[in-house]
């Protein structure tokens, strides 16, 4: 019986995948596929436009992850620098041992008080600009801060002779700056601290405090000066806590924002109640030639 010869398959050349070549013992093969050199399909307007917004697209989205990459640097770069700026110790490293109008105009021109919260990180300089806006982003240094100064309302007399006196300061984080009024949510924690001082030129001024209030930014019992009020009924009805048996003629409000998206304001209101003049023997005189920065503060 003859075996049937296998028939070879026949491919047109003109099938697409058809080209031929020699293998190592020089015999022509004959493959299905595409050639080893290829020539390159000639790219049309269309493929330009194409590879031109593939590659577009592309560069985009590295843009848009760097420009994310340097925000998010730059956004703990900020936080720190605004915590350092905020933070308590930068702002009483500076504080003189003794405290008068001559040692704190070396601190700055516009420097009217030192107030002091006892017990609590409200240790500050208070300023007062020309406007309520001068020192928003401004430390008493005269640098610019994002975490601002500690400063009295710029219609009040600079030497607090006023009945009413408003005090502002930014709501930071960590208990700095103004942000330490939150502590007196708690009222006992109210209770328990409600002494301080606040020394005005060379005068020591006692001041207990008497209410916290949660309020609004438009609210002219907190932030204006109506004429009439009787601040002590308005306190006794809106005030979240109060001691107003130590209520005197002589208040100041320390107000700051409970969060900068709304009008929401907090104010803890102290009533002065006592003053002393400070003696020249309290004073510790700087060197001469030395000023306040370069001063050791530091304590033992």
């Amino acid at each position: 019986m003859k075996k049937k010869k296998k028939q070879k398959r026949k491919v047109s050349q003109n099938y697409p995948g058809y080209f031929e070549r020699k293998n190592i013992f020089g015999d022509h093969v004959i493959e299905l596929g595409e050639p080893e050199e290829k020539k390159k399909k000639k790219r049309t307007v269309w493929d330009w436009i194409i590879l031109f917004i593939d590659n577009g697209v592309d560069r985009i989205v590295m843009s848009a992850a760097l420009l994310v990459l340097l925000m998010g640097v730059y956004m703990v770069m900020d936080n720190y620098y605004v915590f350092h700026q905020s933070n308590t110790e930068s702002l009483t490293a500076f504080k003189p041992e003794k405290i008068n109008k001559e040692t704190l105009k070396q601190i700055s021109d516009d420097v009217v008080a030192w107030l002091t919260v006892d017990d609590t990180t409200i240790d500050y300089p208070i300023m007062q600009g020309e406007n309520n806006l001068e020192y928003l982003n401004k430390n008493p240094y005269g640098e610019y801060a994002l975490s601002g100064s500690i400063f009295l309302d710029s219609r009040n007399n600079e030497d607090f002779t006023d009945p009413y006196n408003i005090i502002y300061g930014h709501h930071m984080n960590g208990g700095l700056m103004f942000g330490a009024l939150d502590e007196f949510w708690d009222e006992k924690y109210f209770d328990t601290h409600r002494t301080g001082t606040l020394i005005v030129g060379d005068t020591r001024y006692f001041f207990k405090t008497i209410a916290f209030c949660f309020t609004q930014a438009d609210v002219q019992e907190i932030f204006g000066y109506p004429e009439g009020l009787d601040h002590k009924a308005f306190y006794e009805e809106n005030a979240a806590f109060t001691h107003l048996e130590d209520y005197t003629d002589h208040l100041v409000a320390l107000t700051t924002c409970k969060d900068p998206a709304t009008t929401d304001r907090t104010a803890l209101i102290i009533a002065i109640y006592d003053h002393e003049e400070i003696e020249d023997d309290e004073i510790t005189p700087l060197e001469e030639g030395t000023s306040i920065e370069n001063t050791d503060k530091t304590a033992d």
